[in-house]
């Protein structure tokens, strides 16, 4: 090495390489751009699969299904949760089955519904139901059991009564 005019050694040897421009910095975002694909790959095989996998129930086989739990639970919850669940199933059932608009309706606005419609319900039976049920839930006290049970039994036989005959 030489001195200049000042008696300093040359610094022309001294450079700095910045992180980005060095190869390991490289390898890394290249490693981390291939985790990320397989990551984005791997998120939608198993969305897909997910939504591909699942059969669509029948809105028949799924209301008689919740009708099923809801038995298998009867014993431990109020008439006013029991009346709660059958409304809920009974209007899930309706929208799924009829594209009735029952979901975002109250069980007085249901009735009335099908009070005045009486294509869906001609005996008058699920409205009776959803009275109860308005009933119940407003005074607890005033229903007992047996009529709990009966109108379970009513909304299964409406559920069973409307499944379509497939054509041979």
């Amino acid at each position: 090495m030489e001195f200049d005019s000042l008696g300093l050694y040359d610094i022309y040897g001294l450079h700095h390489v910045p992180f980005w421009q060095q190869s390991w910095f490289w390898y890394c975002c290249i490693g981390l751009a291939i985790l990320l694909g397989a990551a984005l790959i791997a998120g939608f095989y198993f969305f897909f699969k997910s939504r591909m996998g699942k059969k669509s129930q029948k809105p028949w086989e799924k209301a008689l299904h919740a009708l099923t739990l809801l038995k298998k639970r009867s014993t431990s919850l109020s008439n006013a949760c029991m009346y709660d669940e059958l409304t809920h199933i009974i209007k899930e059932y309706m929208q799924a089955r009829y594209f009735l608009d029952c979901q975002g309706k109250t069980d007085q606005e249901v009735g009335k519904q099908l009070d005045q419609n009486t294509f869906f319900d001609p005996t008058g039976k699920l409205s009776q139901v959803l009275h109860n049920s308005i009933e119940t839930k407003f005074s607890p006290e005033s229903s007992n059991r047996t009529q709990c049970n009966q109108d379970y039994e009513t909304v299964v036989a409406f559920v069973s009564a409307t499944i379509p005959q497939e054509k041979k």
